[in-house]
């Protein structure tokens, strides 16, 4: 195109001799030259915008991925992302193979422990309990008239439920004539959690367990209650649970958070956001919910489990270190910066170990292996799998135990993992989702690998992250919360329950036997009998876990 232009030009200056046919020429060739330009800028916007429609598309993906589809990270089978080899032979040509002796007697004793008697009959548990109803003629002889007697019966089964019942329990006490001291004498008054309050402790381990062990909000429970007549405003139910959180809770989830930094070799620790009300302008901030998770059953540990929350307004640094300033315990976390002063020399934490994760490390190569079908993703992943396909088995075992086994077969695979991220590191750019997720596997490599030596150390943070399941289940029904105080009301009480789930010990019992324990006056200084793992056994649940 230029050439024509070259030659329109000369053309013009041939046919208009003289200064017009110079200077026609001369404004041919700046308005050309304004036409690339103009050009050049539209395909560089062109390719920007090409860029970022991109950029976009993959987050979208990403978060219909984690809205609408399943949560683990499972990467696809191999046939999915590259072409089955010619050489595989299809189903009708596969050689014929023999079944062998084990597989005939697993065979042999599943069809021997099948039900072949039609439906099994259906257990329910062993405390529930049973309430025969006899369905019979008033006279107890044969409908027809003939006089004949009952000879047997037969049964059939129901499940049969009474909606909770809410009523007020008038209690009178006694008054009495004293005729030696010649005045009245009254019936000492029963304690109260809170004083000058009007609920039972059934009616707020009730309200509680509703709101903070199975998620519904205080507006649902009202609705509840106004279907049965009875009438009670939640803001009192807000404001005397928060009572009970802050008076009667706090000095046993203190004990139950010292518990865990002091006594544990090992602790989870992730945090999330909630909404808080922001006073004064009808509007919410983003508050945080930090989790402390003890876990010991992947190394054979006898500590009880538990989780303890504290609500936090920022996700400043300084809030764990606070929190971990002086311990000495393994932490395992997200890879936040915010957990980058943990084990540092010189600084209140170097008996810290701090741990990486290395579900996060998977969940970035997923997100580009399912974004962009790229191959090295896929080569990462399946490392990735390897190292945790040599946890099953070791699941449970002794710390030094799971140590040896890993120095001789992790190492392997984390050798690879590490020469084959140095090699792709050149290919691609600082900014791209790649070359972010293989410098965060560089940036951490020390905390990541940390488990070979330690058998104490897992391989991800997941245990505390399904800690978090109730926190968003409550969050999404609750939507906001409405103060600092109710924030820590909140992290309190879910602490307790929580813990209860994970002891199995039934949240409602649980709080009626605490709540009781606290309108007797237990002593301060016997609080420690009150934590959840240490519940009687009537407070225990004896069905056996389903999953």
């Amino acid at each position: 195109m230029s050439n024509s232009i070259e030659s329109i030009c000369n053309d013009v200056e041939v046919l208009l001799d003289g200064q017009t046919g110079a200077e026609l020429s001369r404004r041919l060739k700046d308005l050309w030259r304004q036409v690339e330009g103009d050009l050049l800028k539209a395909s560089a916007r062109v390719t920007h915008l090409t860029a970022e429609v991109k950029s976009l598309r993959k987050a979208l993906k990403k978060a219909n991925h984690r809205l609408y589809s399943p949560t683990a990270d499972r990467p696809p089978q191999k046939t999915d992302i590259a072409e089955v080899p010619q050489d595989t032979p299809v189903a009708d040509e596969a050689p014929h193979a023999e079944p062998t002796q084990t597989t005939a007697i697993a065979k042999a004793a599943r069809r021997a422990n099948a039900y072949r008697g039609g439906r099994a009959p259906k257990t329910f548990g062993p405390g529930v309990e049973e309430r025969e109803i006899l369905i019979e003629t008033p006279d107890r002889t044969c409908p027809c008239g003939c006089g004949g007697g009952i000879r047997g019966y037969d049964i059939d089964r129901t499940v049969e439920c009474i909606p909770a019942q809410y009523y007020v329990a008038v209690r009178k006490y006694a008054r009495y004539r004293c005729r030696k001291e010649d005045r009245l004498i009254g019936t000492r008054f029963e304690a109260r959690v809170l004083a000058q309050t009007g609920m039972s402790t059934s009616f707020l381990a009730q309200i509680i367990c509703l709101r903070y062990a199975w998620y519904l909000p205080w507006f649902r429970q009202e609705q509840i209650m106004a279907a049965q007549g009875f009438r009670f405003q939640r803001s009192t139910m807000v404001r005397w649970a928060g009572r009970v959180a802050l008076e009667a809770f706090k000095p046993i989830y203190d004990l139950m958070l010292e518990n865990l930094l002091a006594q544990s070799a090992r602790l989870f620790m992730d945090e999330t956001t909630v909404k808080q009300l922001s006073p004064g302008d009808g509007k919410t901030r983003t508050s945080y919910m930090y989790a402390l998770h003890r876990d010991d059953r992947s190394f054979g540990g006898n500590l009880p489990p538990g989780t303890v929350y504290l609500s936090r307004r920022t996700r400043a640094m300084y809030n764990i270190n606070q929190l971990l300033a002086d311990r000495s315990l393994i932490v395992h976390h997200d890879g936040y910066r915010g957990y980058g002063h943990l084990g540092r020399l010189d600084t209140p934490y170097v008996n810290i170990m701090s741990v990486d994760c290395w579900a996060h490390v998977r969940r970035l190569f997923m997100d580009e292996l399912k974004a962009e079908k790229s191959p090295h993703a896929v080569e990462i992943v399946d490392l990735i799998a390897e190292l945790y396909s040599i946890e099953k088995p070791i699941n449970g075992k002794a710390p030094d135990v799971r140590a040896e086994i890993r120095r001789r077969q992790s190492v392997p695979i984390l050798n690879r993992i590490d020469s084959r991220l140095k090699e792709l590191e050149s290919n691609y750019l600082g900014k791209t989702d790649m070359g972010k997720a293989i410098r965060y596997v560089q940036d951490r490599w020390t905390g990541l690998t940390r488990f070979v030596e330690n058998g104490y150390v897992d391989l991800d943070n997941n245990p505390v992250e399904r800690q978090f399941k109730q926190t968003i289940l409550l969050r999404n029904n609750a939507l906001f919360i409405g103060s600092d105080e109710g924030g820590e009301a909140w992290a309190i009480t879910s602490s307790l329950l929580q813990t209860c789930k994970l002891n199995r010990v039934d949240p409602h019992r649980y709080l009626v036997w605490v709540l009781e324990q606290v309108r007797a006056r237990k002593p301060r200084a016997e609080y420690a009998e009150l934590l959840p793992w240490k519940a009687p056994l009537s407070c225990r649940i004896d069905v056996p876990r389903t999953r």
